[in-house]
C-alpha cells in the first residue's frame, strides 16, 4: 500500500512534492514521516489553483477539466 497514508492515495502534485524534498533536502527530509503535512499542502494549492483558474485537477492524470459545465 505505498503512496497511501490514512486512506488518502497520492496524487502527481503529492508525488512531485516528494520528488523535491528528496532532491533538495539533502536526506534531511523523510517524506514519508511528512506525508500528513505534505497533503495539506497539495490540497491547499490544488484549492488555490481550482479557484484562481476555474479547472479542477484530475488527481488521476495530468489533464484539467472546467470545474462548471456551462459550455464556457
Amino acid at each position: 500500500m505505498s503512496g497511501q497514508a490514512g486512506g488518502q492515495q497520492e496524487d502527481y502534485l503529492d508525488k512531485g512534492l516528494d520528488a523535491a524534498e528528496k532532491k533538495f533536502g539533502q536526506g534531511k527530509i523523510d517524506p514519508a514521516k511528512q506525508r500528513s503535512l505534505n497533503e495539506k499542502i497539495t490540497d491547499k494549492a490544488t484549492g488555490f489553483f481550482e479557484k484562481a483558474t476555474g479547472y479542477a485537477i484530475n488527481p488521476c492524470s495530468a489533464f484539467s477539466l472546467p470545474l462548471s459545465d456551462n459550455g464556457t
